[in-house]
Protein backbone atom coordinates (compact mmCIF):
# COMPACT_ATOMS: atom_id res chain seq x y z
CA UNK A 1 0.00 0.00 0.00
CA UNK A 2 1.42 3.44 -0.63
CA UNK A 3 1.62 6.02 1.66
CA UNK A 4 -0.36 9.20 0.62
CA UNK A 5 1.92 11.90 -0.94
CA UNK A 6 0.79 15.38 -1.93
CA UNK A 7 0.14 16.64 -5.60
CA UNK A 8 3.03 18.63 -4.70
CA UNK A 9 4.81 20.27 -1.43
CA UNK A 10 3.29 23.74 -2.43
CA UNK A 11 -0.15 22.10 -2.30
CA UNK A 12 -1.33 19.93 0.57
CA UNK A 13 -4.94 19.21 -0.72
CA UNK A 14 -5.98 17.71 2.66
CA UNK A 15 -6.18 21.47 4.01
CA UNK A 16 -8.19 23.85 2.29
CA UNK A 17 -5.73 26.24 2.02
CA UNK A 18 -3.55 24.05 -0.06
CA UNK A 19 -6.83 22.97 -1.95
CA UNK A 20 -7.61 26.62 -2.61
CA UNK A 21 -4.10 27.56 -3.49
CA UNK A 22 -4.46 24.59 -6.16
CA UNK A 23 -7.68 25.97 -7.66
CA UNK A 24 -6.71 29.04 -7.84
CA UNK A 25 -3.14 28.54 -9.82
CA UNK A 26 -5.07 25.90 -12.68
CA UNK A 27 -8.75 27.03 -12.58
CA UNK A 28 -7.86 29.61 -15.66
CA UNK A 29 -5.60 27.66 -17.65
CA UNK A 30 -8.19 24.93 -17.22
CA UNK A 31 -10.84 26.53 -18.15
CA UNK A 32 -9.39 28.14 -21.61
CA UNK A 33 -8.41 24.99 -22.53
CA UNK A 34 -12.11 23.18 -22.06
CA UNK A 35 -13.62 26.47 -23.04
CA UNK A 36 -11.64 25.75 -26.21
CA UNK A 37 -13.19 22.69 -26.84
CA UNK A 38 -16.80 22.83 -25.59
CA UNK A 39 -17.00 26.87 -27.56
CA UNK A 40 -18.96 27.34 -24.04
CA UNK A 41 -17.97 29.02 -21.12
CA UNK A 42 -20.61 27.80 -18.62
CA UNK A 43 -20.08 23.99 -19.78
CA UNK A 44 -15.91 24.83 -19.77
CA UNK A 45 -16.91 26.35 -15.97
CA UNK A 46 -19.04 23.01 -14.87
CA UNK A 47 -16.68 20.58 -16.05
CA UNK A 48 -13.48 22.54 -14.33
CA UNK A 49 -15.74 22.21 -11.41
CA UNK A 50 -16.82 18.89 -11.19
CA UNK A 51 -12.80 17.94 -11.86
CA UNK A 52 -11.68 20.01 -8.63
CA UNK A 53 -14.87 18.46 -6.60
CA UNK A 54 -14.10 15.00 -7.59
CA UNK A 55 -10.44 15.88 -6.11
CA UNK A 56 -11.87 17.67 -2.92
CA UNK A 57 -14.40 14.76 -1.97
CA UNK A 58 -11.70 12.60 -2.74
CA UNK A 59 -8.78 14.27 -0.98
CA UNK A 60 -8.22 12.16 1.79
CA UNK A 61 -7.83 8.76 -0.56
CA UNK A 62 -6.11 10.24 -3.61
CA UNK A 63 -2.19 9.16 -4.02
CA UNK A 64 -0.75 11.19 -7.13
CA UNK A 65 2.71 10.17 -8.13
CA UNK A 66 3.28 13.04 -10.71
CA UNK A 67 3.19 16.42 -11.11
CA UNK A 68 -0.75 18.65 -10.20
CA UNK A 69 -0.70 20.15 -13.28
CA UNK A 70 -0.18 16.75 -15.75
CA UNK A 71 -2.86 15.22 -13.22
CA UNK A 72 -5.27 18.01 -13.30
CA UNK A 73 -5.06 17.66 -17.67
CA UNK A 74 -5.52 14.45 -17.75
CA UNK A 75 -8.57 14.58 -15.45
CA UNK A 76 -9.77 17.62 -17.45
CA UNK A 77 -9.52 15.54 -20.89
CA UNK A 78 -11.28 12.71 -19.30
CA UNK A 79 -14.15 15.27 -18.25
CA UNK A 80 -14.74 16.78 -21.18
CA UNK A 81 -14.82 13.35 -23.13
CA UNK A 82 -17.35 13.05 -20.85
CA UNK A 83 -19.44 15.39 -21.21
CA UNK A 84 -18.84 14.69 -25.23
CA UNK A 85 -20.40 11.11 -24.72
CA UNK A 86 -22.86 11.78 -22.78
CA UNK A 87 -24.11 14.96 -25.00
CA UNK A 88 -24.23 12.05 -27.98
CA UNK A 89 -25.91 10.04 -25.75
CA UNK A 90 -28.64 12.98 -24.99
CA UNK A 91 -29.03 13.97 -29.13
CA UNK A 92 -29.53 10.21 -29.85
CA UNK A 93 -32.08 9.52 -27.55
CA UNK A 94 -33.98 12.74 -28.45
CA UNK A 95 -33.52 11.84 -32.03
CA UNK A 96 -35.25 8.95 -31.17
CA UNK A 97 -37.99 10.35 -28.99
CA UNK A 98 -38.70 12.79 -32.05
CA UNK A 99 -38.96 10.09 -34.33
CA UNK A 100 -40.98 8.21 -32.11
CA UNK A 101 -43.30 10.61 -31.43
CA UNK A 102 -43.70 11.89 -35.13
CA UNK A 103 -44.28 7.86 -35.72
CA UNK A 104 -47.26 8.26 -33.37
CA UNK A 105 -48.69 11.00 -34.09
CA UNK A 106 -48.96 9.31 -38.01
CA UNK A 107 -50.29 5.80 -35.95
CA UNK A 108 -52.66 8.49 -34.13
CA UNK A 109 -53.97 9.93 -37.53
CA UNK A 110 -54.03 6.40 -39.37
CA UNK A 111 -56.12 4.55 -36.53
CA UNK A 112 -58.63 7.55 -36.75
CA UNK A 113 -58.56 6.90 -40.31
CA UNK A 114 -59.22 3.32 -40.38
CA UNK A 115 -61.70 3.87 -37.60
CA UNK A 116 -63.71 5.83 -39.47
CA UNK A 117 -63.14 3.80 -42.63
CA UNK A 118 -64.16 0.33 -40.43
CA UNK A 119 -67.46 2.55 -39.39
CA UNK A 120 -68.36 3.41 -43.00
CA UNK A 121 -67.79 -0.08 -43.82
CA UNK A 122 -70.16 -1.50 -41.53
CA UNK A 123 -72.80 1.01 -42.26
CA UNK A 124 -72.40 0.04 -45.82
CA UNK A 125 -72.98 -3.80 -44.56
CA UNK A 126 -75.88 -2.51 -43.30
CA UNK A 127 -78.03 -2.29 -46.58
CA UNK A 128 -76.73 -5.53 -47.94
CA UNK A 129 -78.72 -8.60 -47.82
CA UNK A 130 -78.31 -10.39 -44.37
CA UNK A 131 -76.57 -13.92 -46.58
CA UNK A 132 -73.92 -11.25 -47.89
CA UNK A 133 -73.60 -9.85 -44.44
CA UNK A 134 -72.24 -13.12 -42.76
CA UNK A 135 -70.66 -14.24 -45.86
CA UNK A 136 -68.02 -11.14 -45.62
CA UNK A 137 -68.01 -11.37 -42.01
CA UNK A 138 -66.72 -15.14 -41.87
CA UNK A 139 -64.07 -14.30 -44.90
CA UNK A 140 -63.03 -10.45 -43.89
CA UNK A 141 -63.39 -11.09 -40.03
CA UNK A 142 -63.14 -14.12 -39.09
CA UNK A 143 -60.33 -15.03 -41.73
CA UNK A 144 -61.98 -18.56 -43.43
CA UNK A 145 -62.00 -19.36 -46.71
CA UNK A 146 -64.74 -19.95 -49.33
CA UNK A 147 -64.60 -23.45 -48.98
CA UNK A 148 -65.03 -22.96 -44.59
CA UNK A 149 -67.66 -20.73 -44.83
CA UNK A 150 -69.64 -22.87 -47.80
CA UNK A 151 -69.27 -26.11 -45.45
CA UNK A 152 -70.71 -24.33 -42.26
CA UNK A 153 -73.28 -22.50 -43.94
CA UNK A 154 -73.87 -25.65 -46.62
CA UNK A 155 -74.03 -23.21 -49.05
CA UNK A 156 -72.03 -24.89 -52.73
CA UNK A 157 -68.68 -22.46 -53.22
CA UNK A 158 -69.20 -21.07 -56.44
CA UNK A 159 -72.36 -18.77 -54.04
CA UNK A 160 -69.85 -18.17 -51.70
CA UNK A 161 -67.29 -16.77 -54.08
CA UNK A 162 -70.33 -14.93 -55.71
CA UNK A 163 -71.40 -13.74 -53.19
CA UNK A 164 -68.31 -11.94 -51.46
CA UNK A 165 -67.60 -10.77 -55.20
CA UNK A 166 -70.43 -8.78 -55.32
CA UNK A 167 -70.24 -7.77 -51.84
CA UNK A 168 -66.36 -6.68 -52.28
CA UNK A 169 -67.43 -4.86 -55.67
CA UNK A 170 -69.93 -2.72 -53.76
CA UNK A 171 -67.78 -1.69 -51.18
CA UNK A 172 -65.32 -0.89 -53.51
CA UNK A 173 -67.77 1.36 -55.30
CA UNK A 174 -69.11 2.91 -52.53
CA UNK A 175 -65.61 4.07 -50.84
CA UNK A 176 -64.28 5.33 -54.45
CA UNK A 177 -66.91 7.86 -54.31
CA UNK A 178 -66.68 8.38 -50.44
CA UNK A 179 -63.17 8.85 -50.31
CA UNK A 180 -61.69 9.01 -53.60
CA UNK A 181 -59.90 5.70 -53.23
CA UNK A 182 -58.34 2.31 -55.41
Amino acid sequence: MKEKENISPLFDISTKKGFEALYRTYFKKMHSIAHAKTNCSETAGSIVHEVFLKIWDRRDKLVFEEPAERYLMRALRTKIVDHFRASAVRKKHLEKERFFLSRSETNTEDTIGLNELQGRIFSLMDSLPEKSQKIYILSREKGLSIKQISESLSVPERTISRHLSKTLSFLENSLKKDYNIF
